[in-house]
Formats: structure tokens, sequence, C-alpha cells
């Protein structure tokens, strides 16, 4: 167990392993033939920037040109309107009326 921590914590160092993937690996590592994979394979992984933030590409409009965030609080909007007249409607209905289905 010394080794495989040792070895993981090199991979998680050298920022080829994520913090957060340690774990996995840890127990991954002690499969048979599992420290030679992970071996295998951090010799071959690249270096990933784990420090930088992920931006999301922006979603384009769907159809009538409403984002589906837009779409989303219409449809929570049209529940609750719904529901203040004794009516239950479900969110997959809700998304379809504020869409034009």
């Amino acid at each position: 167990e010394a080794v495989i921590e040792a070895e993981i914590q090199a991979a998680v160092q050298g920022g080829k392993v994520p913090p957060a993937d340690a774990d996995y690996h840890r127990l991954a590592c002690k499969a048979e033939g599992g420290l030679e994979k992970f071996r295998s394979w951090v010799a071959s992984a690249q270096k990933a920037d784990i420090t930088k933030p992920v931006t999301m590409p922006s979603r384009p409009a769907g159809a009538g040109g409403i984002t589906p965030q837009a779409a989303a609080q219409r449809a929570q909007a049209y529940q609750a309107e719904m529901r203040g007249k004794g009516i239950t409607v479900s969110t997959s209905d809700a998304v379809a009326h504020v869409m034009g289905g």
C-alpha cells in the first residue's frame, strides 16, 4: 500500500491525476495487475491543467428563440400559475407548453 500511495501522490503532484481521482486509483491499483496498468497509464498521460476553471459554452436558443434557462423559468412559472388554480402540471408538460408544444 505504501508503494501504491507513493505512485499516486507522484502522479497527483505531477499533474497527471486530479486529487479528486486519487481514491479511484488507489482501489484500481489494488486489483491484480492494477499497479502495472496505472504505471503504464501515467507514463503515457499528458499533464492536465487541473487548476484552470472550466467554462461551459453558452447554449443556443431553442425553438422560438428561447434559451434553456428561460424555458425552465417560464415552465416553473406556468406550473406555479396552474398550481394556484388547483391544477397539477408535470415538468415535461410545462416545458412543452412554454415551447409552444
